[in-house]
């Protein structure tokens, strides 16, 4: 799917997502599929996606964080900042950032809001404290 999505064929990788998670609706990974499609289109369609497939992606495994920083990003579009800072502060923080890649996500959208002129100081010094996890 990742790999469709790179060589820019969009509804073939829809296609795999769709297949992917009629076999298996508990994997995390083909609802990104959905979220990127609304990134590349209208919101609504890509937050509406995801919140179909939350029940599933939302917690319990290492790929929710990424589903969760597509919403937020969905917010970001909307330029609803607060709306974005609950997601941070509530899947985007602390615990929740157990793998590089994850701190990677926090720290983009942090980026972004800073670019918004939100003050979002303390929440970085909070992802730098984390530091490189081994």
């Amino acid at each position: 799917m990742l790999r469709l999505e790179e060589s820019n064929l969009y509804p073939q990788a829809e296609e795999a997502g769709r297949r992917a998670l009629a076999i298996n609706r508990a994997c995390p990974g083909p609802c990104t599929r959905g979220a990127r499609d609304g990134n590349a289109g209208p919101i609504r369609d890509g937050a509406a996606w995801l919140r179909l497939h939350q029940p599933v992606w939302a917690d319990g495994n290492g790929f929710a964080c990424h589903l969760w920083w597509h919403k937020a990003l969905f917010r970001l579009e909307a330029l609803d900042a607060a709306g974005v800072l609950r997601l941070v502060d509530a899947h985007l923080s602390g615990d929740a950032l157990q793998i590089t890649l994850q701190r990677v996500d926090a720290a983009a959208m942090l980026w972004r809001l800073h670019l918004l002129g939100e003050d979002v100081s303390m929440r970085c010094a909070e992802v730098l404290q984390l530091g490189p996890r081994r």
